[in-house]
């Protein structure tokens, strides 16, 4: 009988999630960080030349 109530706990609990989760679902606000221009720093990094190498 007790195994009976949590499993009808749990499935409860889980219909209201998932019941949440597919009428509003969670929202995120992606951005970029304003102000950071890489190649501004590439040009300002002023690498030294390498000689190439070729891998084989």
């Amino acid at each position: 009988m007790r195994a009976l109530s949590f499993l009808a706990a749990f499935a409860i609990a889980a219909g209201l999630f998932w019941a949440s989760i597919l009428t509003r679902p969670p929202v995120t606000q992606a951005s970029t960080t304003p102000g950071l221009d890489i190649r501004e720093m590439t040009i300002r990094a002023n690498l030294p030349a390498m000689p190439a190498y070729d891998a084989f």
